[in-house]
């Protein structure tokens, strides 16, 4: 199974149960069109959440989606320049 699934060229992809999967990203709709929605009693967790990125993401949860309990985590902890190093 190795060699064909080497012969695909496929950078990246999965052997199990003797089937060979290739991970592929497909676009969705908004969440309107999904039935998707953020629970407004509900918290997001966002990973990477004081870097720049991680920030960027909870500022438009909070304005676009109403979001209004985020819990932002990062590899450094508290000593994240951005951290406030307490909870709140």
């Amino acid at each position: 199974m190795l060699p064909s699934a080497v012969a695909t060229g496929e950078p990246q992809l999965r052997v199990r149960d003797g089937q060979v999967a290739v991970p592929r990203l497909t676009a969705t709709g908004a969440a309107s069109e999904t039935g998707a929605a953020f629970a407004a009693d509900g918290t997001v967790l966002i990973t990477g959440g004081t870097g720049a990125l991680g920030a960027e993401l909870a500022r438009h949860l909070v304005a676009e989606h109403g979001v209004r309990h985020l819990l932002l985590t990062g590899r450094r902890g508290p000593q994240a320049p951005r951290s406030r190093g307490t909870a709140r």
